[in-house]
């Protein structure tokens, strides 16, 4: 192919590298609270390891799960869960998680999900009917729409209550905030800001998705 010119055709590449990134913003409006909203809270279907489908529930903001436990008592095993989905970068993810066995315990996924399949509780590992409330919620982890290479091209967090985000600006100053291989960024610092508000990402992205190989 010629330095200069076109042709026509399609290119089907595995991955495609490039060496320039582009400034990419991640707009979420009404950002949902951890405590008051939650998925699913369902009484008796993890105890009876049915499988729980959400058909189309897709998330205004990809955020990880956390399952909630409201237990009379200690269960007396754990309880594993696979929650079943796809990312904000559209790649298709299968998670197990081992429920905590505390009354009052929460586990969480690391993986945060745009859209929710369906959560399949383990049949294995039933917890002997002792996991008959658990509630499923959204969690303080937020999902990167494009790829983000290092937490240093994460340039801003920003909460806004207006489409002009003119809220507050919140600088990201800790890699621990980032996690790259889920491609997912800790927001609980402003999380009394973010309830009901407008969350923005803004960092350098390469517009691709994660090479596994």
């Amino acid at each position: 192919m010629g330095n200069i010119g076109f042709r026509d055709g399609e290119f089907n590449v595995r991955s495609l590298k490039l060496a320039q990134k582009k400034l990419q913003y991640d707009i979420y409006p009404y950002y949902a609270s951890t405590l008051t909203t939650r998925v699913a809270s369902s009484y008796g279907w993890l105890a009876a390891t049915t499988v729980k489908d959400f058909g189309s529930t897709t998330f205004s903001c990809p955020r990880n799960l956390v399952f909630k436990n409201n237990m009379g008592a200690a269960a007396e095993r754990k309880l594993i869960v696979r929650c079943k989905g796809y990312t904000a970068q559209g790649e298709y993810v299968d998670e197990s998680v081992t429920l905590s066995s505390a009354a009052a315990g929460y586990a969480t996924t690391n993986n945060a999900f745009a859209y929710l399949a369906s959560v399949v509780p383990a049949v294995a590992q039933k917890g002997y009917g002792t996991y008959g409330s658990v509630a499923l919620r959204l969690g303080d982890k937020v999902g990167l729409s494009e790829y983000c290479e290092d937490v240093t091209d994460i340039l801003q967090v920003m909460v806004g209550t207006s489409k002009a985000m003119a809220g507050s600006t919140r600088m990201v100053s800790s890699a621990s905030l980032f996690d790259k291989t889920y491609q997912t960024l800790d927001v609980s610092g402003s999380k009394s800001l973010l309830i009901g508000s407008t969350l923005g990402l803004v960092y350098l992205s390469k517009f691709q998705r994660r090479n596994k190989n």
